[in-house]
């Protein structure tokens, strides 16, 4: 899955196409390990990796939340 600035939800509320996308191919694998026991591993890099992260958590949107990162001191 391809890291990038894409939005994942609309602020309507609608899925983008990416995400759409990346759910079919998220379902490949699992159907793959699961009928016919191959192994097929999905790489995330970046914003793919969080798309992977809210597939894997059944498309809770709560699982992603919005940090803001830039001019700002955070604890270690």
């Amino acid at each position: 899955m391809t890291g990038g600035g894409l939005d994942i939800m609309y602020p309507n509320g609608t899925l983008s196409q990416y995400y759409k996308t990346a759910r079919k191919i998220y379902q490949y694998s699992i159907e793959q390990t699961d009928k016919y026991r191959l192994s097929w591993p999905i790489l995330g890099i970046c914003q793919g990796f969080e798309v992977l992260h809210w597939l894997a958590n059944d498309d809770y949107y709560d699982t992603l939340t919005n940090i803001r990162i830039y001019r700002e001191s955070r604890p270690f």
